[in-house]
């Protein structure tokens, strides 16, 4: 039992004698009241106006004028749901339902122009197919 106990007091006084070094085995880890994230997260309001801020740029250099209030309130509109699907689940229904309002008043503001499909491939006629068979 004497051994037991040397045994236990041997790794205490190990223990004791290395210095627990800052920021993990490799000193780039977490340090006491240092902040992973200094700026934080942007508040919502900032966000917001910031999705304004560019969406009124857009809009200026393809019009070349100032949006009209109308158009300005639209804008806001606009940026308030970008701001709100940012942070939603990508999976969330809510979502999906943004993202067509979002569209819809793009598309209403002169800022996105609806998909078109392409043309579809041309169809070689049921003659040009034989003609290809018989070569």
């Amino acid at each position: 039992m004497n051994d037991g106990a040397t045994v236990e007091q041997q790794s205490d006084q190990q223990i004791e004698h290395r210095p627990k070094q800052l920021g993990g085995h490799t000193g780039k880890g977490f340090m006491p009241g240092v902040s992973g994230n200094p700026a934080g997260r942007r508040r919502r309001k900032d966000r917001i106006a910031g999705h304004v801020q560019a969406l009124v740029v857009e809009f200026c250099a393809k019009f070349d004028r100032t949006p009209t209030t109308s158009e300005t309130i639209l804008i806001a509109s606009v940026a308030l749901n970008i701001s709100n699907q940012e942070s939603m689940p990508a999976d969330s229904e809510r979502s999906g339902k943004l993202s067509k309002e979002i569209r819809r008043d793009l598309q209403s503001l002169g800022l996105a122009v609806a998909p078109t499909r392409a043309a579809p491939a041309p169809m070689p006629s049921g003659r040009d197919l034989i003609k290809r068979g018989s070569e």
